[in-house]
């Protein structure tokens, strides 16, 4: 965040702190926290920010698995491919030797 963002985010919630109730509690954690004290927006800003990797984080692993399989796929038909070829060419040597079979005991 920028230096002029945070300073508006402090005087907001200076403004806020004013105008709400100071018996007002929330955990983070094990710890409570006065809701809408600098400690409290410090922590949500933290949170915030631990969110933020964690999905970024969550997108890349998601496109990283979308390209691994995109490339598993191509592989996967080029080695189907590639057995095909072969078992057409296992039969048709397996016609020719047939065929010299036949023409030897004939």
């Amino acid at each position: 965040m920028s230096n002029k963002s945070e300073q508006d985010q402090i005087d907001r919630r200076d403004s806020t702190l004013s105008s709400h109730s100071t018996s007002e509690w929330v955990r983070f954690g094990n710890t409570k926290v006065m809701k809408y004290s600098n400690e409290y927006h410090h922590k949500r800003s933290k949170n915030n920010r631990a969110v933020k990797k964690s999905r970024e984080k969550t997108k890349e692993s998601k496109q990283a698995r979308e390209l691994k399989m995109a490339m598993l796929v191509t592989e996967n038909q080029q080695l189907t491919n590639r057995v095909d070829q072969l078992t057409k060419e296992l039969e048709s040597l397996k016609s020719s030797y047939r065929n010299i079979a036949s023409n030897i005991i004939n």
